[in-house]
């Protein structure tokens, strides 16, 4: 149904990735998208992208009423920009409204980048829903009062966005740029729109909500739904990371799961609409007409072998996630191999019952039956991969509580590195060697671990997740994941002798003396330790080495090895001249003057830094901002250039310098992409 053509997609110069931006309508009164561009995503994921969207996106704004396609909620605008440094909102440093572009079908889940697929939604329901298929989404996902967000009314508004802005007509548009024609296509009513105009003016709770979810502290938050597995990668031989491509279509296998769900409801499915041709139907079957023109061939035989898995599920008693689960099955087995598309539905239901009957009975013989259906709701691939049941057998061995706790929590970021430790533990892997961005194989490697025994250990690791280690570490810095990790350590038990599996060393190694991706914290708690050993602040300058202050200062060898180990719990960049340098941006110097101000001494109730040493270090970043556009161009003036090109190359450091403190504010934003 979704074309999927080279020339439809957009320039490939075009600008890769920028993220969204919203802005405000005074005349109007009305938040809007100013930029939208998830090419660079879609890429990573081997999706098929439209570029730059917002003007069309904008057109999605109007459709839904300038309300959030999901919830029905009305879109804030901030009286102020709301900083979003906590683990809820970590991706981006401050929003000026809640209004945020949603992938129906996720990226993830083989959902594409493309103008049919992107909702304006609630940023809070956009980070809620993450990688869910919207189907198991909408089941589970409630709002800031506890109520269920899904309406069937606003899901049939979803599927005829969909497909209005699917036609050839309107994809040509997108490719076209051209936003007019594009917006009479959306904006015509066709009978659905008619049908739910009618609803909206009569009982207008069916579409749209009074409830404003925020982010301020005042505001209530939503609860986090249990994540479950959802990566998708690989390694090639190189040792590189790839995404594994999704095969199916699956935003025709939305469609139709959110048009079987329609003709479920039956308050909706045969109310009878008129035609524009003015001929009386019912909606159900003008869904069905619209989908059935456009989806033929290999998606409707994917749907067919699909719903099949879906129906065995359901007799095993998988009820939450059941979408989620059966599309895994589909795209990663080889169900779809084993049955001719000529086949009758009858063939096609004994293939799929023996095979997933003979997956059950193999996990049987390892996993109590009771914990096989919680675990295939958060784990799919326990179904067709041997790597989830070494997963839950390592569980049942070291934690035991954690298939219970699949319910509340899914699997997290946490419970991979805890396990990923378990595995090293047992292998005689010193794990307090390990930083952040570091690797297994690296790690291994320092530790002389090698060949063959390197190549086993880091294969149960890869059940688990991928080898960058360093990266799942740095997100367990966040306070609130500080906690779960202590807890998980914790309780993390030999079922065989009941000793616990990690020491208090260990554990306070990765809950206590972690390095943060704040540099401006970072600088704070080495300047702290500098203090604390005797050492002068104020002789900080410009490019200075940590060696070379000690040096001046006549620190002793021991003393200086002593102070080089506590910075090591914080840092690895020891040139703090250089650290300093990199404040220098002009927000930078406020948010450090802004932590310098704040950190207090929490036995003495003092302020640890004097006024002097406070006015030292931020007057030191502006002259160490100055000194370095000097170097530059001092340089530039000793190859003899003439005036005019000395004015330009100040114009480029000027340029550089702007980059360089623009990318330093966003540097968590940029890593926690990555």
């Amino acid at each position: 149904m979704f074309m999927e053509l080279e020339d439809i997609l957009m320039d490939e110069k075009e600008k890769k990735l920028s993220e969204e931006v919203t802005s405000y309508d005074k005349k109007n009164n009305k938040v809007k998208f100013k930029q939208v561009n998830h090419r660079e995503r879609a890429d990573i994921f081997g999706r098929i992208s439209d570029g730059e969207t917002s003007k069309f996106l904008n057109v999605a704004l109007e459709y839904f009423n300038y309300r959030c396609a999901l919830t029905g909620e009305k879109f804030v605008k901030f009286d102020k920009s709301i900083s979003t440094d906590d683990e809820e909102t970590q991706d981006i440093e401050k929003l000026k409204s809640n209004l945020s572009a949603e992938h129906m079908v996720p990226l993830c889940r083989g959902g594409d980048d493309i103008v049919p697929n992107l909702f304006p939604t609630v940023y809070q329901f956009n980070l809620q829903k993450n990688g869910y298929y919207p189907i198991d989404y909408l089941k589970q996902a409630k709002n800031i009062n506890g109520q269920s967000i899904y309406s069937p009314y606003r899901l049939l508004k979803i599927i005829n966005y969909m497909m209005k802005s699917s036609t050839v007509e309107a994809r040509e548009c997108v490719r076209d740029k051209d936003v007019k024609k594009f917006k009479k296509i959306i904006l015509t009513p066709n009978a659905i729109d008619k049908y739910l105009k009618e609803i909206e003016e009569k009982e207008s709770e069916k579409l749209f909500s009074d409830v404003e979810t925020g982010l301020d502290e005042s505001k209530k938050k939503l609860k986090a739904l249990p994540s479950f597995r959802k990566e998708n990668y690989t390694r090639d031989t190189e040792g590189k990371y790839k995404i594994t491509e999704y095969k199916l279509h699956m935003m025709d296998i939305f469609l139709h799961d959110s048009i079987k769900i329609i003709e479920s409801e039956k308050e909706i499915a045969n109310v009878e609409i008129e035609k524009d041709d003015g001929t009386k139907t019912t909606v159900i079957e003008q869904l069905n007409q619209i989908y059935e023109k456009s989806v033929k061939g290999n998606i409707a035989f994917e749907i067919k072998v699909r719903d099949e898995i879906l129906s065995q599920l359901k007799e095993l008693g998988i009820e939450e996630n059941q979408y989620t689960v059966a599309n895994e099955l589909l795209q990663n087995t080889e169900i779809l191999d084993l049955i001719n598309k000529e086949q009758d539905e009858e063939e096609i239901r004994k293939i799929v019952n023996k095979d997933i009957k003979t997956r059950y009975d193999k996990l049987k013989e390892k996993l109590g039956e009771d914990q096989i259906t919680k675990i295939i709701t958060y784990i799919p691939n326990i179904l067709y991969e041997e790597g989830g049941i070494n997963r839950v057998e390592l569980w049942n061995k070291y934690r035991k509580g954690k298939i219970e706790d699949l319910k509340e929590n899914g699997i997290t970021a946490t419970d991979d590195f805890i396990d990923t430790l378990i595995i090293l533990k047992e292998n005689g892997v010193d794990i307090r060697n390990i930083q952040k961005r570091a690797i297994i194989e690296r790690i291994l490697k320092e530790q002389g671990i090698e060949g063959e025994r390197q190549k086993k250990i880091i294969e149960k690791i890869k059940d688990i997740t991928n080898t960058l280690i360093g990266n799942i570490l740095k997100t367990q810095k966040r306070e609130n994941n500080i906690e779960k990790l202590k807890k998980g350590l914790n309780e993390a038990i030999n079922e065989e002798t009941g000793e616990k599996i990690f020491t208090d060393e260990e554990i306070q190694f990765f809950t206590e003396k972690q390095r943060s991706d704040d540099p401006t914290r970072d600088f704070i708690d080495t300047l702290i330790i500098l203090k604390e050993n005797g050492v002068d602040i104020r002789d900080i300058q410009t490019d200075d080495p940590i060696e070379r202050i000690f040096e001046r200062q006549g620190i002793e060898e021991e003393k200086q090895k002593e102070i080089i180990e506590k910075i090591k719990d914080i840092t690895n960049k020891f040139n703090i001249g250089t650290t300093l340098m990199h404040q220098s941006g002009k927000n930078n110097i406020e948010k450090l003057k802004k932590r310098l101000n704040e950190t207090i001494n929490e036995e003495t109730g003092e302020k640890i830094f004097t006024d002097e040493e406070i006015k030292f270090l931020t007057e030191e970043q502006k002259r160490g901002r100055k000194m370095s556009k000097q170097v530059v161009v001092e340089q530039k003036e000793k190859e003899n250039l003439g005036e005019n090109e000395k004015i330009e190359n100040e114009i480029f450091v000027e340029t550089i310098l702007k980059a360089e403190n623009r990318q330093n504010d966003e540097n968590i934003k940029e890593e926690e992409f990555k």
